[in-house]
């Protein structure tokens, strides 16, 4: 194994990573980085308490006050709850990424927003490419919050608890699934599914 110390950077492509502490053992070519370890890959920064790459495969692990950013983003004029050209946040105490897939799985206390929407739940399994989300209670709500402008333009909240939400940002689709309750300022449903169609 190799361990290096102060001021560790590392790049592979367009990804780069630095710590101040790294571990690389070659026979599973696993890089562990800790010392504010941050890595960089494609339009998004994560940072962790630790960090694990696997050179081979090309994955990521972080540990510990996981925060990751999306930026670079193109706003999408067709979508709605994820289309904005401002950058996507999620917090959570684990991610796992794979570096030949966009989706990456976020674990434990887990909240995602882009400016006034927000999505929180255990485990949210999140597509930046296709701006999609798959958001799981494990046994807990999931919450969101959204805003709509009224008749008279004035925004309001609307907050959503479920089981599970699945949303892609292309269709403009949140399906609700369990125990969904959503309230706004002047409503409250409650049911056991609920699709609602947002506006662009």
């Amino acid at each position: 194994a190799i361990v290096q110390q102060g001021s560790f950077t590392y790049s592979d492509g367009e990804r780069q990573a630095r710590a101040d502490q790294a571990r690389y053992t070659p026979v599973d070519q696993l890089l562990v980085l800790t010392g504010s370890p941050r890595i960089t890959d494609k339009g998004l920064a994560t940072t962790a308490d630790t960090l694990r790459m696997n050179r081979g495969a090309g994955d990521a692990v972080a540990e510990g006050h996981v925060k990751t950013t999306y930026s670079d983003l193109r706003e999408r004029p067709n979508g709605a709850l994820l289309a904005g050209a401002s950058p996507i946040h999620v917090t959570a105490r684990t991610m796992t990424a794979h570096r030949n897939s966009a989706i990456a799985t976020y674990t434990g206390d887990v909240r995602l927003w882009q400016d006034a929407n927000v999505v929180e739940a255990a485990n949210i399994d999140f597509d930046r490419d296709r701006r999609s989300i798959v958001a799981r209670g494990n046994g807990r709500p999931v919450s969101t919050a959204l805003v709509q402008l009224d008749k008279n333009g004035k925004v309001t909240p609307i907050t959503i608890t479920s089981t599970r939400l699945t949303y892609t940002d292309d269709e403009r689709r949140a399906q609700f699934e369990g125990g969904v309750t959503a309230r706004g300022a002047d409503v409250t449903v409650t049911a056991d599914h609920v699709d609602a169609y947002l506006s662009p």
